[in-house]
């Protein structure tokens, strides 16, 4: 619909509808309101019999599988959920460490999404690390937390102690162990999975067509986020990693 109404409308749209995704593709797909039709535009050109690809966003390959039924190879949006941040911390760090972010509540008790006080309970990484500054200020006080020295608590108490407290970086070697400690996390999120990734490959290859269409779905969504959590290991190992500003 028109801009002006602020309406949206929804339409099964023929040969629209047959063009395949693919991220990083500048594409437009809109209505034409004075002629009738719809226009599908890209910002380059197609040569006769190569397949003319459109995106259909910036999606992770949980949309992507649940709204569309595919998962994109290497896909630059795809992500990977850690659950059950605190006791997955505690199997990394020790029990002792979390002791006094337990104590805490795991409550923000701060602005933005955490502002009724609602436990911190899941982390989200991208191919660059957290994903992104929202992400970021909401997960890196637990990390912070997490690996604070006893010395640097207020008379080396948890009473009083919330996560407000770690908002910001407080030293430079306590950041240090917080990105360490989610670097960690992630290695032990990877090395929970069954398989290798060049199992899963070899595996996929050898069975070829005759896995059938959803369970190679099923194995290359796997393998995503097996490469998703290997990009994030390897980015927060570096220099400054951890963040990351474009997803």
């Amino acid at each position: 619909m028109t801009k002006l109404v602020q309406l949206k409308r929804y339409a099964l749209t023929p040969v629209v509808d047959l063009i395949n995704h693919q991220s990083g593709i500048d594409s437009d797909v809109s209505y034409n309101y004075f002629y009738g039709y719809f226009a599908v535009t890209t910002q380059r050109g197609w040569t006769a019999g190569e397949q003319v690809l459109i995106s259909y966003g910036p999606r992770s390959n949980d949309h992507l599988l649940r709204r569309y039924g595919f998962v994109e190879q290497d896909n630059p949006n795809d992500v990977y959920r850690i659950t059950g941040l605190i006791d997955k911390l505690s199997d990394v760090l020790g029990k002792d460490s979390v002791r006094v972010l337990r104590e805490s509540g795991g409550k923000l008790g701060t602005t933005g999404d955490n502002a009724e006080g609602r436990p911190v309970e899941s982390v989200t990484v991208g191919r660059s690390g957290l994903l992104g500054e929202k992400e970021e200020g909401r997960v890196m006080p637990v990390f912070r937390l997490a690996v604070v020295k006893d010395d640097q608590l207020p008379e080396g108490k948890a009473a009083g102690i919330s996560l407000k407290d770690f908002s910001n970086e407080i030293s430079p070697a306590n950041e240090a162990a917080a990105r360490d400690a989610l670097r960690k996390l992630c290695i032990k999120e990877r090395e929970g999975f069954a398989t290798t990734l060049a199992e899963d490959e070899a595996y996929l290859s050898s069975l070829g067509n005759s896995l059938g269409a959803q369970k190679r779905v099923a194995f290359s969504f796997r393998m995503e986020k097996k490469r998703v959590l290997d990009a994030a290991i390897a980015s927060i190992g570096t220099a400054g990693g951890g963040g990351s500003r474009d997803n």
